[in-house]
């Protein structure tokens, strides 16, 4: 599936001593080109004194709303309107944008999920939120969007000696591998947008400035917008040769890579894999094999499958890890052998439970839906129904949920499986999640 150390200037990418925070990780990690998303799920301040950001995610808030303030969501005297932040001019609303508002701590909206999407009106006012008690103000979280789809990534910004405060309004760039450029400038928390695509995509952020950024756009977002894949590769490796962006070879040959292996002849994948394990140490072979394994295994239409279970073999020949046996099990999901699945999967999450790295706890819902999945196939829908249920409630992040049926189907039978575990005094601590006794099979059909 993934592994535990992501290596590339990206990840270490400091301006001072500004790093970028892999808080939760995404879906994908490669050790060659990728960069994986920080899923945010909690804002820390990582220096001793340091208070959370004392700005709010929003521009402003009305409370109480006024009446006939356009939507309203849910019921009761307790109203709130918020202005969201234009994720380019921080100081300014965001008109007609889509945006995102989370509830933190215990608080859900009416349908007992976390979140709500919706578009601002022209004064970059959200809907309305009427509630029966009132809300603190720290567990409001709301959040610009860009982008179009269900599934969201986003970014933190952390620093080892400033405080939150002064990650406020820098500016980055976000580069999706299949797709365009984004430059934006982070809100309070030094959090970034959150990229909204129909699938999981491989993202990218950098830090630079405005002007460099949009330089940047001008000149690579016509190409990612072509047609053709094989249009796209010819123009970027044009692009690649120029002495212009010689600064800029790791994002170009990134958008490269990952083309061809998305569109790419099974040969080209084969010389690419054979091209960049020859540029790293052979310790790190096992995890770049699985990387690119899971890669091929998690695009939007999966391709070559049994070279995928190839890679992975040879990954698991070289060393056995709880990532890889992930992965193994997702590929022969794939390959519909899920009893076979079951078992590298029920492998995998046990060394989870026993090693528990700082990786691990970040993939453990990916996980945890994996087998969700795999169960769900089988036909033992409650046990499926438990591991998604453990993996909504380890992190706020939806990346788990491309691993299981459409969230509308499971999104109600998941907020009341949720309810139980939590009245069982069910809890989740990173990678070491108790999980309760399995119960009679019920049917979700």
């Amino acid at each position: 599936m993934r592994f535990a150390h992501v290596t590339g200037p990206v990840i270490g990418l400091s301006v001072d001593h500004v790093l970028i925070d892999t808080i939760m990780t995404s879906l994908f990690r490669t050790a060659i080109f990728v960069l994986t998303a920080s899923v945010l799920s909690s804002i820390q301040a990582h220096a001793n004194d340091c208070p959370l950001a004392s700005a709010p995610s929003y521009l402003s808030v009305e409370s109480p709303a006024p009446n006939k303030s356009g939507r309203q969501v849910g019921y009761g005297q307790q109203s709130y309107r918020f202005v969201v932040r234009d994720p380019q001019r921080i100081d300014r609303p965001f008109r007609k944008g889509r945006y995102q508002v989370e509830l933190k701590n215990e608080a859900t909206f009416p349908d007992g999920t976390h979140f709500f999407r919706g578009r601002t009106n022209g004064q970059g006012r959200t809907a309305v939120f009427r509630f029966v008690q009132s809300i603190p103000a720290e567990a409001w979280f709301v959040q610009p969007l860009v982008g179009q789809g269900d599934f969201g990534e986003s970014f933190q910004l952390t620093s080892e000696r400033d405080c939150l405060d002064s990650l406020s309004n820098l500016p980055y760039m976000i580069s999706e591998q299949l797709g365009p450029l984004f430059c934006g400038r982070t809100l309070p928390g030094g959090i970034s947008i959150r990229y909204m695509s129909q699938t999981a995509r491989q993202l990218n952020m950098y830090q630079m400035s405005a002007r460099e950024c949009r330089s940047l756009q001008r000149i690579i977002n016509p190409v990612m917008l072509r047609a053709s894949p094989t249009d796209r590769i010819r123009a970027l490796q044009g692009l690649l040769r120029s002495p212009r962006l010689s600064d800029h070879h790791e994002l170009l040959q990134g958008k490269i890579d990952a083309s061809i292996f998305r569109y790419g002849s099974l040969g080209q994948i084969k010389t690419l894999v054979k091209r960049n394990l020859a540029t790293i140490d052979s310790d790190k072979h096992s995890s770049v094999l699985n990387s690119i394994g899971y890669q091929l295994l998690t695009q939007n239409h999966p391709r070559h499958l049994e070279y995928a279970n190839e890679l992975l073999d040879r990954s698991l020949a070289l060393e056995e890890n709880s990532f890889n046996m992930d992965s193994k099990a997702w590929g022969l999901h794939l390959l519909g052998r899920d009893e076979e699945a079951l078992t590298w999967m029920n492998r995998s999450l046990a060394q989870y439970g026993t090693t528990c790295s700082e990786a691990e706890s970040d993939s453990y819902p990916e996980a945890l839906a994996h087998r969700g999945m795999i169960l769900w196939t089988l036909k033992r829908r409650s046990e499926a129904l438990d591991d998604w249920t453990l993996a909504y409630m380890a992190t706020t992040a939806g990346g788990w949920a491309n691993f299981a049926p459409s969230w509308e189907r499971i999104a109600p039978l998941i907020s009341a499986r949720r309810a139980q575990l939590e009245a069982d005094g069910v809890t989740v601590t990173a990678c070491r999640i108790k999980a309760p006794e399995r119960q009679a099979e019920t049917s979700f059909e």
